[in-house]
């Protein structure tokens, strides 16, 4: 009796097992599989949440960095705005002038024309200050005084008294041009000069007094504190000399 007691509690036993096993094998536990599925769900809501944070921490990082240019570009506007009025203060009635590496340009003032920085009266270009200037673009006059006096060496053409716009003048081409302003614009001979002094000129280099009768030319060395620009078809430019003397 005993003996079939336990044999019957074995079969019992042994029935338990198989079925454990088959649900093990067969993968019929719902409950641990829905614990991870809602795991699994949880982590990747977790992970979708931290990349959106990250994407709208970067996003708001930008507007700061467009801010910060659109200020930069804000603040150099002032200065553009100091150029421009800067330029219409160097205009005198109706031409503003420019100085650059190139040389001076004279242009319409209250325009947006030619290259350079404004010259105005009182600057200096070339250890020549800016004395006055007035006309037009094509026809202005602009003078000069030199800090000092530039001493040049050239060629002294003694006029005639037929010479029709300088009776008995002195024409001085000068050597170093490259001192005196100069304006790429203008189409005539560049260096020469009529001297407006011509009187103190002919005592100082014991010249024939005039009337001249026929045209020659000296070798001299000259002193100029002054410049007189006429840029237009038919203007001379004028210097004024402190002192001068035969080469």
């Amino acid at each position: 009796m005993k003996q079939k007691q336990m044999t019957a509690a074995a079969l019992l036993l042994a029935a338990l097992c198989l079925t454990g096993c088959y649900k093990a094998e067969s993968g019929a536990f719902p409950e641990s599989s829905a614990e991870d599925s809602s795991f699994a769900e949880t982590s990747a809501a977790e992970e979708s949440s931290a990349a959106e944070t990250f994407r709208t921490d970067a996003e708001s990082s930008l507007p700061e960095t467009t801010s910060a240019g659109e200020s930069s570009a804000e603040e150099s506007r002032p200065e553009e705005s100091s150029a421009a009025e800067q330029s219409e203060a160097a205009a005198s009635g109706e031409v503003k002038l420019l100085w650059s590496e190139r040389g001076l340009e004279a242009v319409a003032a209250g325009s947006k024309d030619g290259y350079g920085s404004p010259l105005n009266t009182g600057d200096t270009y070339l250890d020549w200050t800016l004395k006055a200037f007035s006309g037009t673009p094509k026809d202005f006059e602009a003078s000069f005084a030199y800090d000092g006096a530039l001493e040049t060496n050239g060629i002294l053409t003694v006029l005639p008294a037929s010479d029709k716009a300088n009776p008995n003048g002195l024409y001085l081409r000068v050597d170093n041009q490259a001192d005196f302003p100069y304006f790429p614009a203008d189409s005539r001979e560049r260096g020469k000069f009529i001297i407006e002094n011509a009187d103190m000129v002919y005592k100082a280099l014991k010249l024939a007094e005039p009337p001249v009768q026929e045209e020659y030319t000296v070798a001299v060395t000259v002193s100029v504190t002054a410049l007189n620009i006429h840029c237009a078809p038919g203007g001379f430019d004028r210097i004024t000399v402190s002192a001068a003397s035969l080469r």
